[in-house]
């Protein structure tokens, strides 16, 4: 009878020991023929105890809790079901002793611990939650970081060595190289001066010992291969960064050398360098590259982009980047 006539599902709970559960099946199973008065007299009584945050009640409150379990009990159809004398008689005896008052007490305290015992358990609940919050942000900022390094390393370097595979057809007897240490000049003034070599971060990166495997590999996907790009990705601590020094600062007898020989541009990102994370900056350093290393780039460069181009001014050019780099990088080349 409970699960087909009450309002809501009990999943366990109370069921007909609830008042407020016997209220609701009174008044929807046509077999009982109870007051409706009554019935929702009882239940607007059970309603303001259970919903009370003190559990007390006024004398006067007392007197309407057993009028109206009286009345019930009192109903011509309760004689159907009930001992009408003997509920009546235990009433009239409840009503008499401080009974009541003593389970009341109780259920106060009991209540009163339990509000504790929550606000504990929601304290918990929110730390938890919020340890949960700060593992997933260090998570999401962890991936973008890793992310970031492996596009920035590598998607930025390997464009630049198709461009140069497509462009000198595999000679470097027109590029004038500028070396530091073996390393492949970042100086360049047009059309802005350098103003953040990235050689010095590298500086606490140790060459390869032997990946020749790797530099192989890059190659003949460049040199044999009918691809226009390479990406190369790689989890925490496989090298990334190595590699990257070992291509651009090449000795004479390295595996790299080959690789080194066909770069004309490169940048790098670093997570805690806001600097070069920023998309205006790689593409001022693309165009200062291209400029100092590629014939005839700095000619194009001038006749196509204006003084007042996006890539003059960082902070149009970092909030349109892709038009700027159309216009500073692509359509020039496109134009060669």
């Amino acid at each position: 009878m409970v699960d087909f006539f009450a309002p809501f599902s009990l999943d366990g709970g109370s069921g007909l020991a609830d008042m407020s559960v016997c209220c609701n099946v009174w008044r929807n199973c046509k077999h009982f023929n109870l007051d409706t008065n009554t019935v929702k007299r009882v239940h607007l009584q059970r309603n303001k105890i259970a919903h009370s945050d003190s559990l007390t009640l006024t004398q006067k409150e007392t007197d309407d809790v057993f009028d109206c379990l009286m009345d019930l009990v009192k109903d011509k159809d309760a004689k159907c079901y009930i001992n009408q004398n003997e509920c009546i008689n235990e009433l009239a005896n409840l009503r008499r002793r401080d009974d009541v008052l003593v389970i009341l007490h109780e259920l106060q305290n009991e209540s009163n611990y339990t509000k504790d015992n929550v606000k504990t358990i929601m304290n918990i609940l929110d730390e938890q939650q919020e340890e949960r919050r700060k593992t997933a942000e260090c998570r999401k900022r962890a991936e973008r970081f890793w992310n970031t390094l492996f596009i920035c390393f590598f998607v930025f370097i390997v464009p630049c060595l198709a461009f140069a595979c497509g462009i000198y057809n595999g000679s470097d007897k027109d590029t004038k190289v500028y070396t530091f240490n073996n390393c492949i000049s970042e100086e360049f003034v047009s059309p802005f001066y350098q103003d953040l070599p990235l050689l010095g971060y590298m500086e606490n990166h140790e060459y390869l010992v032997g990946r020749q495997w790797l530099f192989e590999e890059i190659r003949t996907e460049l040199d044999y291969g009918d691809k226009k790009a390479l990406i190369l990705t790689a989890d925490m601590g496989y090298g990334k960064s190595a590699i990257f020094k070992q291509i651009i600062c090449a000795s004479e007898d390295a595996s790299a050398l080959w690789i080194k020989h066909h770069v004309i541009a490169f940048h790098a990102c670093w997570f805690d360098v806001r600097s070069t994370r920023s998309p205006a900056r790689f593409v001022r350093r693309l165009a200062g590259f291209l400029m100092t290393r590629l014939p005839g780039f700095k000619d194009v460069f001038h006749t196509l982009v204006p003084k007042q181009g996006l890539i003059y001014e960082t902070t149009k050019c970092n909030e349109d980047i892709e038009a700027c780099f159309d216009q500073s990088i692509l359509l020039p080349l496109d134009k060669m």
